[in-house]
């Protein structure tokens, strides 16, 4: 009842999930590739910490004791000193990080997607123009779960960063009673803590968002049973036209088959009901051709081609049915037929040789 309605309740054949690739429609989940992608990033800082914060060190020790020998002024020259050797530091390992989420980015969409590059996505549509379909997308349904699905996660963060920071106040307060570079290294240690919590909430988050895009895009993908139909009907042609083409190569390999029957050197027949066509020319056949095979109306032609051309027609009841279910046109008779065959060759041949005579 269903499929009579127009509902979509048939899974996307694969010649539907081939046409919407082409045109972009795949499954993929954003937030999968961002979270991931942010998960290794605050990996890859944390690993260059250790040596960051000893190339800062490095450089305000070296770039600022001179302001003791100042009366304790910092001046332009310093500060531009200062961030002239801090750049190159930075730079060293930003440009790691940026190269790891452009490989990071297109390789966890390389293993959601495959390989895929259409320019169809590109395409602008009327449809897009117009106000109207403008504002049923803005207020549609799918919309509507993006928004409540970004405050659900946002909402989740913020709770998660609550709870570190209620947790580990006590730390952050204890700071002021370490020098500098201790202070630095252990607030070093709780933001990065703090950004592996979140990039872990945010991935669990990716895998349920990876879950639902699946079944939503599995969904939007549902095809009515007419709709499978009507593609089988494409792929396959329509029933009548198929019907007709089969007509035409039936009549056209009839006309083939017949064309050949006067190169036979005889027709083995039933005498009514089956004729076969045989040729035997030793000097180009290792044994004996099918060249027409049918049953009564088309046998009946064959004997009629036969006798305008002067074949010589043989009646042999076992050997015409023998010859017409195991043999194909155009083929060598198979060898248990030999025998048979031989002797009514021979016949053939002595009779053209009394006609000769």
């Amino acid at each position: 009842m269903s499929g009579s309605t127009g509902e979509k309740t048939e899974k996307a054949t694969p010649k539907k999930r081939r046409d919407e690739r082409e045109k972009g429609n795949v499954m993929r989940s954003q937030d999968f590739a961002t979270a991931v992608v942010l998960l290794g990033v605050f990996g890859m800082l944390r690993l260059n910490s250790p040596a960051m914060g000893r190339n800062m060190q490095r450089i305000v020790s070296e770039s600022i004791p001179g302001v003791s020998t100042r009366q304790g002024v910092l001046t332009i020259h310093d500060l531009m000193s200062f961030f002239s050797d801090l750049v190159p530091v930075i730079i060293s390992v930003m440009i790691p990080v940026f190269l790891f989420v452009m490989v990071a980015a297109a390789l966890v969409n390389v293993l959601q997607t495959g390989f895929l590059f259409t320019t169809k996505t590109l395409e602008v549509k009327a449809d897009r123009l117009n106000p109207i379909n403008g504002a049923k997308r803005i207020f549609s349904s799918r919309i509507v779960a993006e928004m409540v699905k970004s405050i659900a996660k946002i909402a989740i963060v913020l709770i998660s960063v609550y709870q570190v920071f209620t947790n580990d106040i006590s730390k952050i307060a204890g700071l002021l009673s370490y020098d500098l570079a201790t202070a630095t290294s252990m607030l070093a240690d709780l933001i990065f803590n703090l950004a592996f919590r979140v990039s872990i909430v945010l991935v669990i988050l990716a895998i349920f968002d990876y879950i639902y895009q699946w079944w939503k895009y599995e969904k939007d993908l549902r095809m009515t049973k007419q709709e499978i139909k009507d593609e089988y009907k494409n792929i396959e042609g329509n029933p009548q036209n198929k019907g007709r083409i089969r007509r035409i190569q039936r009549e056209m390999s009839m006309q083939r088959m017949m064309n050949d029957v006067p190169q036979a050197d005889v027709v083995v027949t039933n005498p009514t009901h089956f004729a076969v066509a045989l040729r035997y020319q030793p000097q180009q056949d290792a044994a004996p051709v099918v060249m027409a095979k049918g049953q009564d109306l088309v046998a009946r032609r064959i004997k009629e081609i036969a006798a305008e051309h002067d074949i010589v027609q043989v009646e042999n009841v076992i050997l015409a049915r023998a010859l017409y279910a195991h043999c194909e046109i155009g083929q060598q008779i198979p060898a248990e037929l030999y025998s048979a065959v031989a002797e009514v060759l021979a016949y053939v041949a002595r009779l053209k040789e009394e006609v000769s005579l």
